[in-house]
């Protein structure tokens, strides 16, 4: 009894550390994070990356940048989901708890957002370096369920916080470059229920992985950019209670959370002074989670039996924007991104919301006593209903390729930014 607990507890925790359905929370991770001003553009901004979050976006921006930058700011997410199970013991028994909508509560929470960046000068004559570091929430969310169903995660935190220093270098008028160092903070908690055992579970732990950006502008009015960020490995370590009707079992557990390696490549152009047009495709390598597999200090089988596999697949974004300066101090931002899928239908739960999803954004910047200017966008993904079917009856002599949770899986994202910054 204490090995299949245990196993069965290893795999939830697997099932969520290895997630990102971040704070994010539409799908495995926001495609559009962090930034009121590239929020407000659609997420194509790594041609444009001239502020501190270029330590995320675009670290050769920071050699852009004229002077000193500091940025205060802040993500308010809020992202209703709701899973409608569907199966042949549903259709039969429509009454069923375990058949009814279940739908989480997720706290509306400020995701911190801060930065400072400033181009070095010497006797007043601007260098080509510049450096920088940054503190942001780049994955991560909290869910809890009101329902105690059987075999459910009822209540979850999965969240990394980064640090992340860098430099950037300016090599001529064309050409910049630029890289960053990003310390992961990951946290996570969670409670089960008959997962075979109620149980509540806690980790945190760090990790580390780096950007690398680079900027091509070949004519004052055309820059091109591109970046690659390495996977991030966060090693979790903590404890957990499983509750039997023995008496409770304290475990010990170590988890190496895995999130992808990304890359991209993004324009922006401007046709007349005032109008910037930008656009930005976006890879992220999620394949890299092809295997859940918990660790048990003491305990190498209880570690294999723990294993799942998640099959997992590479997903891209579409990013579209414009900026238009209506004068110095004010500017007005649209943009539309399309996500493609990541998780595939079969290992999708109520947890692992994801879809091809659309995006849609506005945003606006004003400038006030001379250095200091506000940021703020607005982004709000309509959503839609990705539907698992029932295939159970289908692959009855191949329990492992049944779908794990049939039904529909439905869910919307809104999204606040602002920040205010400091430019001297």
């Amino acid at each position: 009894m204490r090995s299949s607990a245990i196993a069965g507890l290893g795999g939830a925790l697997a099932m969520l550390a290895g997630t990102a359905w971040s704070a994010h929370a539409g799908g495995i991770a926001r495609p559009n994070p962090i930034s009121a001003r590239s929020v407000g553009i659609g997420g194509a901004f790594s041609a444009i990356a001239d502020d501190p979050t270029a330590l995320h976006f675009n670290p050769a921006g920071l050699a852009l940048l004229p002077g000193l930058d500091i940025m205060v700011g802040g993500e308010f997410v809020k992202a209703p989901r709701t899973y409608t199970p569907k199966s042949a013991f549903c259709d039969t028994n429509p009454g069923d708890a375990s058949c009814q909508p279940q739908s989480p509560t997720a706290p509306i929470r400020p995701l911190p957002t801060m930065g400072f960046a400033t181009r070095l000068h010497d006797e007043g004559v601007p260098s080509r370096v510049a450096f920088g570091v940054g503190f942001w929430n780049s994955f991560g969310g909290q869910l809890y369920y009101k329902d105690n169903l059987p075999g459910t995660i009822k209540s979850t935190r999965n969240a990394v916080l980064e640090v992340v220093p860098g430099i950037g270098y300016q090599v001529d008028d064309v050409l910049a470059i630029g890289a960053a160092f990003r310390l992961g903070i990951g946290l996570f908690d969670s409670q089960v229920s008959q997962r075979p055992q109620d149980a509540e579970l806690s980790a945190s732990g760090v990790g580390a992985g780096g950007t690398l950006g680079v900027m091509v502008t070949p004519r004052d009015a055309l820059r091109i950019g591109a970046y690659y960020r390495t996977s991030l490995t966060v090693t979790t370590n903590g404890s957990g209670v499983v509750h039997q009707a023995s008496g409770d079992l304290d475990v010990n557990i170590e988890f190496q959370q895995k999130w992808p390696q990304q890359a991209g490549l993004a324009l922006a152009f401007r046709p007349i002074d005032k109008l910037t047009l930008a656009g930005q495709f976006d890879w992220d390598g999620w394949s890299i989670v092809n295997e859940i597999k918990p660790t048990f200090k003491g305990n190498p089988s209880l570690t294999e039996q723990a294993a799942i596999p998640t099959d997992w697949q590479d997903s891209y974004q579409v990013h579209l924007g414009a900026q238009y300066a209506v004068s110095d101090s004010f500017e007005l931002r649209g943009g539309w991104t399309y996500d493609s899928m990541a998780v595939t239908k079969r290992l999708m739960e109520r947890e692992f919301l994801d879809g091809n999803s659309m995006f849609f954004a506005v945003g606006a910047s004003v400038r006030f006593l001379q250095n200091w200017r506000v940021d703020t966008a607005f982004e709000i993904g309509p959503g839609g209903t990705t539907t698992v079917p029932d295939n159970s009856a289908d692959v009855m002599g191949w329990p492992a390729r049944a779908n794990v949770s049939p039904g529909d899986h439905s869910g919307e994202l809104y999204t606040l930014e602002l920040a205010l910054q400091y430019l001297y």
